[in-house]
């Protein structure tokens, strides 16, 4: 990963996978959570 990382013209490519990668994981995990149960009672 830290020589891929260094390579210039993959830098930006692999921030943006992992980021959505991260953002893939979060709403994976609170897919089950009622967002607006507290609002409604």
């Amino acid at each position: 990963l830290y020589i891929t990382l260094r390579q210039q013209d993959y830098a930006l490519l692999m921030g943006a996978i992992a980021l959505f990668i991260v953002l893939a994981i979060v709403m994976y995990v609170t897919r089950k959570i009622d967002w607006y149960a507290r609002d409604s009672g």
